[in-house]
């Protein structure tokens, strides 16, 4: 049942995050598609951007708390039923990884959040 619980909350979280980042890309093409028209100013361009890369940074941060949850029980249940198998192992090898692969992609949020800050980000 348990891992059952994990691979169903993966896969709704993981779904969730790719259905959230092409949105995210979506309004980015179109906020540049806009501002190449003439139809927004640099000035409302840079805002419009500056929200984006602050909702790309909160979907990240929520993706890495949830990864880092997963892991969490992962350990936790293991550690409980002291059963630590092939399948508490690759859990935690991958809930590992993506762990690294998330907290990468919430520096470069970081990142760009920043620069739009500052006015000269992408």
């Amino acid at each position: 049942m348990f891992d059952l619980i994990v691979t169903s909350v993966g896969v709704a979280a993981g779904l969730a995050v790719v259905i959230a980042a092409r949105q995210g890309s979506k309004a980015h093409a179109a906020l540049s598609a806009r501002l190449t028209r003439g139809e927004v100013s640099r000035a409302e361009a840079g805002r419009a951007r500056l929200r984006l890369h602050l909702r790309s940074r909160n979907l990240g941060r929520v993706t890495t708390g949830v990864v880092l949850a997963l892991l969490a029980a992962v350990l936790a249940h293991a550690a409980v039923v002291g059963g630590w198998d092939g399948r508490a192992l690759y859990y935690v090898v991958l809930l590992s990884v993506l762990t690294v692969w998330c907290v990468a992609g919430l520096r470069q949020s970081e990142r760009l959040v920043d620069e739009a800050r500052r006015g000269g980000g992408p």
